[in-house]
């Protein structure tokens, strides 16, 4: 086979740990082949490849362009090791970088890694094929926007225009795909962009900081592309869930795409499940398509609540209120619609009474995950009440962090900052249901997993609820050992089930 103009690389690998699918990556794959562009891919992690042997597959390929996939930091700190290597034994090889923690750190990975020509920023498909072809016919590329690259010093050249129509692009290219999606789903993509601005959140940065005058950012694909590339998974791949992709899945004005692409999949005869990820107050917003979804295969769907405090959602510039969270769980709830609650309990600014506040809420809206089949107390276990903000150095929440002494400047390329607690009670707090949890998460999991111990004993749905108040009510206690904890939580632990535990044990 001949030698590929490109070869594109994503070269993180964790012996042991599962491959997941990078939809950018084999849209990016897709793309530059529909320009008429050779172009080869690799997975570290799909294809079982450590440094060394990536190495080698990547000196056997001899591509003119390596481009490499730098969606976290692994995957930087992978390149890292290998990109001189490579550089050293090929001088003519041009070393790319491009994607999500490439596009957040450019400079600062240009400037630890002299062999890199060039970091692609943002999107990277118009930018890719413009210097493939330009390389491939032997002209200059150091001038193209959307690059930051060297002139005597690192420069970043004037951003590239994003892409209107995402349908140019093509479906995701089939190469790395692999038998585990037959079981997890496959990933499609439905738009691109976020016009909101959530404190929190990273994924938006490199957007505002390339087009500042630009208030629009989301791009929703044609529902007629959509489906065409669900179909031929389904029919040709086996594939019968699928996870649709996207920033923002209902857009912000009227959601036609997302009720067209139902259509169409009932219209084609498609049986499929599928799921989603989307916020309360675009859900309520679309309520009138969910019996719709529904009838098009509508599984179940993360929710953002995100949390349970009108000063959470101020300070993370939230677009949704307590009463739309209320109305989407109701909404979820009546339509028997299952989903996962993503929740951020503890954040820098976090008071004790608001810990109270959160947990008052929790019980608030139990009945509304009743239809569920998992039992609420492993819901409230698992996904809200030991959840912690991530806080990158990329995230706009960063420099007030930074200003009021919550955390400390930190090199991107080596690590996330290490965050404070304003109030160093909830500080104690967290280092302790910490603990707590790690004592009694053992022997307490599989009850509060169990539906049908939770059906015969319904306070067991409360006790992660409990274990944190018990924990407040001690924390004040400065000279608790790591032991004194333990033993604490563990009595708690016995003392809540003690009359019971015997009943609970045979339920199990």
């Amino acid at each position: 086979m001949d030698h590929p103009l490109m070869l594109l690389v994503r070269p993180a690998y964790q012996y042991g740990k599962q491959p997941q699918q990078n939809l950018d990556f084999e849209v990016l794959l897709g793309y530059l082949r529909k320009c008429g562009l050779t172009a080869q891919a690799v997975d570290a992690q799909l294809s079982g490849l450590d440094c060394r042997s990536l190495v080698s597959f990547i000196r056997n390929a001899q591509a003119r362009i390596v481009y490499w996939h730098l969606r976290r930091r692994a995957d930087f700190q992978s390149a890292a090791t290998m990109v001189p290597l490579l550089k050293e034994a090929s001088p003519q090889t041009l070393m790319v970088a491009g994607g999500d923690f490439a596009t957040l750190y450019d400079i600062g990975i240009l400037e630890r890694l002299q062999a890199l020509g060039c970091v692609i920023r943002g999107e990277p498909e118009l930018t890719l094929e413009a210097l493939g072809k330009k390389v491939g016919q032997g002209e200059e590329w150091q001038d193209e926007p959307g690059i930051t690259t060297r002139r005597g010093r690192v420069t970043r050249n004037p951003p590239r225009k994003l892409l209107e129509d995402l349908d140019v692009l093509g479906p995701a290219a089939e190469d790395l795909f692999e038998a585990g999606r037959l079981v997890r789903g496959q990933h499609v993509l439905f738009s691109r962009g976020c016009n909101s601005n959530c404190a929190y959140c990273g994924m938006q940065t490199p957007y505002r900081d390339e087009h500042p005058h630009r208030s629009e950012f989301w791009r929703g694909r044609s529902s007629t592309a959509i489906v065409d590339e669900i179909e031929h998974y389904h029919r040709a791949r086996g594939v019968s869930h699928f996870l649709f992709n996207s920033f923002v899945l209902f857009g912000y004005g009227e959601a036609r795409q997302v009720g067209e692409v139902a259509g169409e999949i009932l219209r084609r005869g498609l049986r499929i499940s599928f799921s989603f990820v989307t916020h309360p107050g675009h859900l309520c917003r679309n309520r009138a398509l969910l019996p719709l979804l529904k009838e098009a295969g509508l599984k179940g769907l993360t929710l953002g609540i995100d949390t349970g405090l009108d000063r959470v959602r101020r300070m993370f510039r939230l677009e949704f209120s307590r009463s739309d969270t209320l109305g989407a769980l109701h909404l979820l709830h009546e339509e028997k619609i299952d989903f996962v609650p993503a929740f951020i309990f503890y954040d820098p600014f976090l008071e004790v009474e608001e810990i109270h506040e959160n947990l008052a809420f929790f019980r608030e809206i139990e009945p509304l995950f009743g239809h569920l089949e998992v039992p609420f107390g492993s819901i409230v276990d698992k996904y809200l009440i030991s959840t912690v903000l991530e806080v990158r150095t990329d995230t706009p929440l960063y420099p007030l962090l930074l200003e009021k002494g919550l955390a400390e400047a930190q090199d991107s390329l080596q690590g996330d900052p290490v965050v404070r607690f304003i109030n160093p009670a909830v500080g104690r707090i967290h280092k302790i249901h910490k603990l707590a949890n790690r004592v009694v998460g053992q022997g307490i999991r599989p009850i509060i997993q169990s539906s049908r111990a939770a059906g015969r004993f319904p306070y067991i749905n409360h006790l992660p609820i409990e274990l944190l108040e018990e924990i407040v009510l001690v924390a004040e206690d400065r000279s608790l050992t790591e032991a004194a904890v333990a033993s604490m939580a563990s009595a708690w632990m016995c003392g809540k089930l003690k009359g019971d535990l015997k009943e609970i044990l045979e339920l199990l």
